[in-house]
Order: structure tokens, then C-alpha cells, then sequence
């Protein structure tokens, strides 16, 4: 019998689910692409910083750039993971309520990441030095 309700609940899961599942799925997809693009900038800044003379950049220079750097690779990380971490969730062995719960939980706290993160890329953009050193050339190499 149990059988028969397993199969049944699968083949005549409720259309609602799953174009909740799908539309999950577009949105955290658009967001590993959109931040996609922030691991090639993240990786063109390293390597302008690289081959550059960064014994002269100083100490304000390394400590922003780490905060940069590191801002632009977690939200792609946290995009990517969000893509598996449904699938996750509902396969514990919690309560409906909760999985609900810990799902709406999941969600906010990815949101609020994001914000965050994108928050400190543009604190940690203006905050690092904009001198002679780097100039417009930083510029032109890392955002064309």
C-alpha cells in the first residue's frame, strides 16, 4: 500500500510545487550567471595586481583589495550553492512546518547575504586607493 501512495504523490504531485521549483531554479540560475561575472573580474583585478608593482600599493591597498576580492567571489559561491541546498532540505527528515520554515529561513538569510556582499564590493571599490599607482588603468582592465 505504501507502495501505491509513493508513486501516486509522485506522478500527482500538486502543479503548483512544481512551478514554485521551477521558478526557484530560473532565479538562483540567473543569479550564478549574473555573479559569474564578478569571478572574472575578481580574477583580472588579482592578476592587474599581480604584475604590477604591488610593493608600492602598501598595506591599505592589500587590506581592501582582500575585502574586494573576496566580496565579489562569495555571492557567485552562495548562488551556486543555493541551487542544491532545496534539494537538501526537503529530503530531511523534519516536519512539513519545518522544512517550510527552515526553507523561508534559508531564503532570507541567502537574500541578506547578497545584499551584503554586494554592499561591500562597492565600499570596498571606493575604498581602495585610486593614487597614480592605479589610475585609469586599473579601470579600463577591469571593467572593459
Amino acid at each position: 500500500m505504501d507502495f501505491i501512495k509513493k508513486h501516486l504523490s509522485f506522478y500527482f504531485a500538486p502543479r503548483l510545487t512544481i512551478i514554485v521549483k521551477v521558478i526557484y531554479f530560473v532565479v538562483f540560475g540567473y543569479f550564478v550567471i549574473f555573479y559569474s561575472y564578478n569571478i572574472i573580474l575578481a580574477i583580472k583585478f588579482a592578476w592587474w595586481t599581480i604584475f604590477n608593482t604591488s610593493s608600492l600599493f602598501g598595506l591599505n591597498f592589500l587590506f581592501w583589495s582582500t575585502i574586494f576580492v573576496t566580496s565579489m567571489i562569495v555571492p557567485f559561491i552562495i548562488s551556486l550553492y543555493s541551487l542544491v541546498i532545496p534539494h537538501d532540505i526537503l529530503n530531511k527528515s523534519w516536519l512539513l512546518n519545518e522544512k517550510i520554515i527552515g526553507f523561508l529561513i534559508y531564503i532570507l538569510t541567502v537574500i541578506l547575504l547578497l545584499i551584503i556582499f554586494d554592499q561591500l564590493i562597492g565600499v570596498a571599490a571606493t575604498k581602495l586607493p585610486t593614487g597614480s599607482i592605479i589610475g585609469n588603468e586599473a579601470v579600463k582592465v577591469l571593467f572593459y
